[in-house]
């Protein structure tokens, strides 16, 4: 069995030490309340009828929570992309 190298792991590896927010897309449309039952997630339906989540969360305990909250609805997940730095991470 291999493992990742350390040096492959510090290129890839994101921690989240503040608010940081996600964008997720997801195919079909899920309706309005799913948002709450997501943790209040920003719902957008596209037009080429998929959904984007937004999500700010604290910690990726709450980004696993969401994401199983999406395995569970069975829709695929299709695209998840980090768009905000946490703070701290940002230059003064």
């Amino acid at each position: 069995m291999t493992t990742p190298s350390s040096s492959l792991m510090s290129v890839h590896s994101h921690p989240v030490d503040g608010p940081v927010t996600y964008r997720l897309d997801v195919a079909g449309h899920l309706d309005d309340h799913w948002s709450d039952r997501l943790g209040g997630v920003d719902l957008v339906h596209n037009d080429d009828a998929t959904t984007t989540l937004t999500v700010a969360v604290v910690d990726q305990a709450q980004l696993h929570g969401v994401l199983v909250g999406i395995r569970g609805l069975g829709v695929s997940l299709l695209a998840l992309q980090r768009i905000q730095e946490p703070a701290s991470s940002v230059p003064t």
